[in-house]
């Protein structure tokens, strides 16, 4: 296969080009549309984002210490900041 561009395949898409929506489709779309509602924040979506926040830090914080050694992985990383900071 050719590199080249055929000048036939250009000539038959400079043809056939179309724009591809007009003003009365588009017209025709925003007719059909619901009017926009303004966001809307229920009760209860406000009462669940602190419990989602809380819930995350305390997996966050919980996982690994379920870790074999984390224990003791947490107190030498406490032994190491103390040690730093009077250091």
């Amino acid at each position: 296969m050719l590199d080249e561009l055929d000048a036939h395949l250009l000539r038959r898409f400079a043809d056939s080009y179309q724009p591809l929506v007009d003003a009365q489709f588009v017209a025709h779309v925003v007719a059909r549309m619901p009017p926009a509602s303004g966001a809307r924040l229920h009760p209860a979506a406000l009462r669940s984002v602190p419990g989602t926040i809380v819930g995350a830090l305390l997996t966050g914080i919980a996982a690994p210490l379920r870790l074999r050694h984390a224990g003791l992985m947490a107190l030498a990383a406490a032994a190491v900041t103390v040690w730093a900071t009077f250091a």
